[in-house]
């Protein structure tokens, strides 16, 4: 289920009826480096109305290039990417320990880092960005 983050500015879709819709979703979510250690991130958003849960057409993409830059120009741009950072280092525990258990290669703590992975993963994911 993708995380939703309450916009500030409804995003409305003409259409027809029209629909305003109360939020946005992160539909996908690209980083990339590149040889010069440049990091690129892309992020294709979509509405959503948090009541009913339904979709919305469209969206907008959010391109940032230079991203290093700018994330030490803004703290809170900053302490989201650390979020993403530590969620992807939990999610990496999680599958690797995931493929140890499904290959009967996993001992019994193994199987309790591996909840304890994907619960932290979930709880990381679930808070809000501020």
């Amino acid at each position: 289920m993708p995380r939703r983050i309450i916009s500030q500015d409804p995003v409305v879709i003409p259409s027809v009826p029209e629909k305003n819709f109360d939020s946005v979703v992160m539909a996908s979510f690209r980083s990339h480096t590149g040889e010069d250690g440049n990091t690129r991130v892309r992020v294709q958003m979509t509405p959503q109305d948090s009541s009913t849960g339904e979709f919305g057409d469209g969206g907008f993409l959010i391109d940032l290039r230079d991203f290093d830059q700018q994330i030490t120009q803004s703290p809170r741009l900053e302490a989201a990417w650390d979020t993403i950072n530590d969620v992807m280092g939990l999610a990496y525990d999680f599958f690797r320990l995931r493929e140890k258990v499904r290959e009967g290669q996993a001992a019994g703590e193994d199987v309790s880092a591996l909840i304890t992975a994907r619960n932290a993963a979930l709880a990381a994911l679930r808070a809000p960005i501020v």
